[in-house]
């Protein structure tokens, strides 16, 4: 566990730069999927939230583009895929 990860992107880049993939498993997790991105480590990110992860990509710009940095999406059911269609690159 790393204390302020969510909130410190540059704890996030250090260890994506030390790894071979990313995995995120929050919708909280935006800025870890950005830091992965900026350090060239492929990520995997596991949005599970429903109605309140899909308002706050509709809020927040830096969340609704951690969709187009992340390099793969999953969702733990077609439903809340479709929550996130607007946002969710069709394919990932």
């Amino acid at each position: 566990v790393v204390p302020r990860l969510f909130e410190d992107a540059t704890l996030a880049h250090a260890l994506a730069r030390e790894a071979d993939v990313v995995v995120a498993n929050t919708i909280l997790a935006m800025r870890v999927v950005h830091a992965a991105r900026a350090a060239g480590t492929p990520c995997l990110w596991w949005v599970h939230e429903a109605a309140f992860g899909r308002d706050l990509a509709a809020t927040t710009r830096h969340t609704a583009a951690a969709f187009d940095a992340a390099d793969a999406l999953v969702f733990p059911s077609q439903a809340q895929a479709a929550l996130y269609a607007p946002w969710a690159p069709a394919g990932r």
